[in-house]
């Protein structure tokens, strides 16, 4: 994996993952405040951070785009990480995003989504992108309803929690 940047928004520089980024990964997504949002809530482990480093490898070959890692670009340190994703081999374009909990509130996860659309309207030909949320995540849906999504609708989770879905379609 190479860590070439990809995009550049005004606070922030987004890059592809590089192998020293496993540990980062570990770290952000191994704490049980940004964990909760995720998946089953559980933080991960260095197994998964391991298995979702090879995912993105994946991803970049085959579709050219997948998670990125996020800097500061006033600091050059690992904000977060976030991308374009189709879990399960869905067909559309998802946008995914974690960040450290000493930036939230600061808006950089607006200005990523918003940086993340044009990098793949204009890049990879995106037209319509989609994000979900766990209903009570609220903080996340304003994120995204600031960067130009719209909610469509909720989805029942097999646990029977419920997940808002949001998109984003060209004009």
């Amino acid at each position: 994996m190479s860590g070439s940047f990809v995009f550049e928004t005004e606070h922030l520089a987004v890059r592809r993952w590089v192998e020293s980024d496993e540990p980062r990964v570990l770290q952000l997504y191994g704490q049980a405040e940004v964990a909760r949002w995720i998946d089953d809530g559980q933080p991960i482990t260095a197994q998964e951070a391991q298995y979702w480093m090879g995912v993105t490898r994946t991803n970049y070959e085959k579709r050219g785009y997948g998670m990125f890692a996020i800097e500061d670009r006033q600091t050059n340190e690992v904000v977060g990480f976030g991308g374009i994703v189709h879990p399960g081999n869905q067909p559309e374009p998802e946008i995914k995003y974690a960040f450290q909990p000493g930036v939230w509130g600061r808006g950089l996860a607006s200005e990523f989504v918003r940086g993340l659309i044009h990098y793949g309207q204009n890049l990879h030909g995106l037209t319509h992108f989609i994000a979900t949320v766990a209903s009570p995540n609220l903080a996340s849906i304003r994120v995204l309803e600031k960067a130009g999504l719209s909610k469509t609708g909720t989805r029942q989770e097999d646990d029977g929690s419920e997940t808002v879905v949001l998109e984003w379609r060209s004009p």
